[in-house]
């Protein structure tokens, strides 16, 4: 286990696992996949597989906020996760990593409603089932890197524990076939 600093540790697997199949084989611990598809530029450099939500905030597609299923009196979405992050904010590190603990964040085309009132933009198909914002607290992550070729798990430091559960499920999947 290398640790980075005090907030987070950085474990380098030492070999490649696949991320989509970690996320379809458990989308409970791992619901949030980012791979990158540009190659050769440092924007493009890392996939990220969020591993063991938490809380969560919540912008649903009626305009009400939700902390963790609690409906908000605030519904400023952007004012209540500034509020949240500022609550769990930790110090900088200087790393290069992408991710070094905190939230997985999304934000729909009619999210900027929020942002700015007087544009009014005609609903997208997927506002019917997606939340207009989502913010999901999420202590730790699977990290590749396209440069190196090195994938990471990546922890909040008071989360090291859940890091035997990441490999157990990189056991399981690396031992199943895929099923067609």
């Amino acid at each position: 286990m290398t640790n980075v600093n005090d907030s987070f540790i950085v474990r380098d697997l030492g070999f490649a696992i696949d991320l989509l199949r970690i996320h379809a084989a458990f989308p409970a611990r791992y619901p949030f996949l980012l791979e990158s598809v540009a190659r050769g530029a440092d924007a493009g450099r890392w996939d990220i597989l969020f591993a063991f939500p938490g809380q969560s905030l919540t912008l649903d597609t009626d305009g009400h906020l939700n902390r963790d299923g609690l409906r908000c009196t605030d519904t400023d979405f952007l004012n209540e996760l500034d509020a949240w992050q500022t609550e769990e904010s930790c110090a900088e590190t200087g790393s290069e990593l992408p991710f070094r603990g905190g939230w997985f964040v999304f934000l729909a085309y009619e999210f900027v409603a929020q942002i700015e009132p007087r544009v009014k933009l005609p609903n997208s198909p997927a506002s019917a089932v997606l939340p207009r914002a989502l913010a999901v607290r999420v202590p730790a992550a699977f990290v590749f890197d396209h440069q190196t070729g090195r994938v990471l798990a990546v922890l909040e430091a008071e989360y090291a524990h859940l890091l035997e559960a990441m490999r157990a499920d990189i056991a399981a999947v690396m031992v199943t076939p895929w099923r067609l």
